[in-house]
């Protein structure tokens, strides 16, 4: 696999680290520690679109991790990297992997991630879910063979009348839906609302069930890490 790598952002960045004093004051009485470079590489990482974590077990002396989602925020060539990395890394382990969406132009993001999987003949598609699906692109991704995942969340993804909506005419093979504790307003009880209208418009009990419940246990059961017949039967 070829990488692309931005040289400019590369020089730059490491030119900024050299010259941030960052000397270890355990080794050097006096020393600027690493606050400054912390700071640095904490801004760093949160402008490429990570949930960015500073631990100090000492004052001055800043440890940095930055969680990110394996999936696509700006739909950029850099992240498409990323991605692939990513999905290579959780084929090699055969492990399942969820790619997150985009918030905005979600539709060419998807199409992107349509792009890479069917280039890459070789993943997997049982261990692929794609998530935060809505109409617009439930489409694109449906007949692909990967499982498919709808977000309930108050505002910006589905309501409960929309996700079951989307189960009624997509069907429920190789589909779930999950909620969200996002930096907006956020319900926890998403997919108890769901399992209550679906109940009100008279689904069946065993659909509803394979749709919050068994669907879920059987995507991440792949893992190994979950029987899945200990915890569905």
């Amino acid at each position: 696999m070829s990488v692309p790598i931005d040289r400019g952002y590369l020089v730059r960045t490491l030119t900024d680290l050299v010259r941030i004093n960052s000397i270890n004051p355990t080794l050097v009485p006096g020393g600027a520690g690493e606050a400054e470079i912390g700071e640095y590489v904490a801004s760093a990482l949160a402008r490429a679109g990570l949930d960015v974590r500073k631990i100090e077990p000492e004052p001055g002396r800043p440890s940095v991790v930055g969680v990110g989602e394996i999936g696509l925020n700006n739909n950029t060539p850099n992240e498409m990297v990323g991605l692939e990395m990513q999905l290579d890394l959780a084929m090699d382990l055969k492990l399942p992997a969820l790619i997150h969406t985009p918030h905005v132009d979600k539709r060419r993001g998807v199409e992107m991630i349509k792009g890479l999987i069917e280039k890459r003949t070789d993943y997997n598609r049982a261990h692929i879910l794609i998530d935060h699906i809505t109409e617009e692109t439930i489409e694109i991704v449906r007949d692909m063979g990967v499982w498919v995942a709808m977000t309930v969340y108050p505002f910006s993804k589905l309501s409960p009348e929309r996700a079951v909506a989307m189960v009624a005419k997509y069907g429920l093979d190789r589909i779930m839906v999950n909620s969200s504790v996002d930096w907006g307003e956020s319900d926890p009880l998403s997919i108890p609302k769901v399992v209550r209208l679906m109940r009100r418009e008279g689904w069946k009990e065993r659909d509803i069930e394979r749709l919050v419940w068994r669907n879920p246990v059987r995507f991440w059961g792949q893992s190994g890490r979950i029987a899945e017949t200990d915890v569905v039967e």
